[in-house]
């Protein structure tokens, strides 16, 4: 009997030792796995600028990347209040641009490189020439989630997203003064925009239910008398 519980207890120790092991072995992978994890990033330069009203700048994307990328998608965002986008030109890194297009406060960019070429190291994706077009204090952003391949992103030879960091642009453009009077003109604008939906509501609604009390109201029960001449009396008949 002792015997019988002496081998239940050898098994069990052996048995924790077997899993113990595949658990180190399983661990040491996984960090082996993320120590070889490159990391890759898009940078802007300059990422701050002080400009004039109506300058005209260059905003330089920059990559700085570990893996063999092939291409990349740039999905960009800017306040088309005081930013204007100019022109799009192509950098060293990757030699086709099949898409570029500017939309309402947005970029949409994709660069691709002709196979069998593939890219490390540092270098200019595109080029933004810019337009400082009203006073203000603007930011130019990335639109980003790692590891999805919908926005922005960087496509390895293993058709994944290698983007792990981007960077964010920030720019002061005017005097303290220009700035203050365009963020309070565009206040107004804004304001005078939100009256005027409330006051357009104000007087649908009021149409509405107008129109609605009048479809629920019932028109009085009124007699008519039928019609007589002036010149003769009604008859019996038509008295009755």
């Amino acid at each position: 009997m002792r015997l019988t519980k002496s081998m239940k207890i050898i098994k069990l120790l052996i048995l924790a030792a077997v899993l113990t092991t595949f658990a180190a072995f399983g661990f040491g992978l996984a960090s082996a796995q993320d120590q070889t994890q490159k990391d890759s990033s898009i940078l802007l330069q300059p990422n701050f600028q002080e400009l004039p009203l109506n300058a005209e700048f260059t905003v330089d994307v920059l990559v700085q990347t570990e893996d063999q990328l092939v291409g990349a998608d740039l999905k960009i965002k800017f306040d088309k209040n005081t930013l204007e986008v100019v022109s799009i030109d192509q950098g060293e890194t990757f030699d086709q641009i099949p898409l570029k297009v500017v939309g309402d406060g947005t970029v949409d960019i994709t660069v691709v490189s002709t196979p069998p070429k593939k890219f490390t190291g540092e270098g200019r994706l595109v080029s933004l020439k810019l337009r400082a077009k009203d006073a203000g204090d603007t930011k130019i952003e990335f639109i980003f989630t790692a590891k999805s391949t919908t926005d922005s992103n960087l496509s390895n030879t293993g058709v994944g997203d290698s983007l792990t960091k981007v960077d964010s642009g920030h720019y002061v453009i005017g005097t303290a003064a220009q700035r203050g009077a365009a963020s309070l003109r565009r206040s107004i604008v804004q304001l005078i925009s939100i009256l005027v939906f409330f006051i357009i509501a104000a007087v649908l609604g009021y149409l509405f239910y107008r129109r609605y009390k009048a479809s629920r109201e019932k028109p009085p029960d009124v007699f008519y008398p039928e019609e007589v001449p002036m010149d003769k009396p009604p008859t019996d008949e038509q008295s009755q």
